[in-house]
């Protein structure tokens, strides 16, 4: 096993991160870009909708290629992408020049998601797969937390575009990380062959495998949910309940306050747990959750704070939906996790992807499609888990294949 030091996990997180503080920290600016380029609200929201199935799109290579030819290497040229590509949209002149440029951006950003649990598969296993997964996440949420904080500062004192140079910044601090304190994990012995032939055979073998696929999906919709609210909840809480957008910071850190929290005790209660038992309970809770948002919206109750609470406690349930799913989807794939982590990743931000997109197209100036979009997701979310996957409460851990 390669040596990690004591900057390793926090160094994960903070790759994981580049994903979301692509997405968090430009959050409040979007009312201020469709200003500032004459641009439809609706066409706006597009630019998270692209970036994420672009994140989507570039996890279908991104595995396969890391298999080949190691984590490390790979992983660099991804986050320098990054930020090459952020400078160029803090110089975009219209719309659909910056839905291009942030197609260009999650390209590069997409190494991150899918390496980093590729390399927590190459190094853990099991239930300890599951509990570093569960320390990553919460180092990588202490990122989204500041996200939007930082993002409606600049954006009130130096504007929008400021938001992309900043990117910028932390793409070469990124790049500097995966030299710095990432070691290779993926020794050559392991590589896997580029072959078309071995690639299909490899996505043939995970895509076909019903109890992996259960997880995959119901982590994927559950992602779906999470980036529902993203792409809903500048709207939601700027326009519709007309927050200031330096405050809006505030109410999306408190779901990433519970997400850390989750993640935490994730951690310790996979100790008493199996990850199956607390995977189901928290998509569970999600449901709940967004059947009481639902119903908030559409009688309009609650206001400002009775929405929040139920946004939250779905929100947060991702801190230990992530950690457990992707530990129990990978655990089925000894060789090859490069590919697995890859299609866990396609299928999160895809999915996630179309819920954003629904998001926006859906638009009518209402407060409920927001939540409608979230619970359809959460739901196929639980019934991926309990018909495809099979998990039942309080079952035994199953030996992976």
């Amino acid at each position: 096993m390669p040596k990690t030091g004591r900057l390793f996990i926090p160094a994960l997180g903070m790759l994981s991160a580049l994903v979301a503080m692509a997405m968090d920290m430009y959050l409040p600016s979007l009312p201020y870009i469709a200003k500032d380029l004459q641009a439809d609200y609706g066409l706006v929201q597009q630019t998270l909708s692209i970036f994420l199935i672009g994140i989507a799109f570039s996890q279908i290579f991104y595995g396969p290629i890391s298999d080949r030819f190691g984590r490390r290497w790979v992983l660099f040229v991804g986050v320098s992408i990054f930020g090459l590509v952020s400078a160029f949209c803090a110089q975009a002149t219209d719309i659909h020049q910056l839905i291009y440029l942030r197609w260009l951006q999650a390209l590069g950003a997409g190494a991150g998601s899918v390496i980093v649990a590729a390399i927590v598969r190459d190094l853990y296993q099991g239930q300890q797969a599951a509990r570093v997964m569960s320390y990553v996440i919460v180092v990588m949420m202490v990122v989204p937390l500041l996200a939007p904080l930082i993002g409606g500062y600049v954006l009130i004192w130096f504007g929008w575009r400021a938001i992309f140079w900043l990117l910028l910044l932390l793409g070469v601090i990124c790049a500097w990380t995966v030299f710095a304190v990432v070691p290779e994990t993926n020794p050559p012995a392991n590589r896997q062959s580029l072959s078309l032939v071995n690639v299909l055979g490899n996505y043939r073998h995970i895509l076909t495998h019903p109890k992996a696929m259960g997880f995959n999906l119901c982590s994927a919709f559950s992602y779906g949910c999470l980036f529902a609210f993203i792409s809903g909840s500048p709207y939601l809480y700027i326009e519709y309940f007309g927050i200031s957008p330096q405050y809006y910071g505030y109410l999306f850190g408190c779901n990433i306050v519970l997400t850390i929290s989750c993640a935490f005790l994730n951690s310790h209660l996979i100790n008493r747990f199996n990850s199956q038992s607390l995977l189901l309970a928290a998509v569970f809770i999600q449901v709940a959750a967004c059947l009481c948002l639902m119903l908030i919206s559409f009688f309009q109750l609650g206001g400002v704070i009775g929405t929040l609470i139920p946004i939250v406690l779905c929100v947060g349930m991702i801190g230990m939906i992530s950690a457990n799913s992707t530990a129990l989807m990978l655990s089925y794939f000894s060789t090859a996790s490069g590919t697995a982590s890859g299609v866990l990743s396609v299928s999160r931000f895809g999915i996630a992807g179309i819920a954003s997109a629904a998001v926006g197209y859906l638009h009518d100036g209402s407060n409920r499609v927001m939540p409608a979009v979230m619970l359809f997701c959460v739901l196929v979310s639980l019934a991926a888990l309990t018909l495809l996957a099979g998990v039942r409460w309080f079952q035994p851990m199953e030996n992976p294949e």
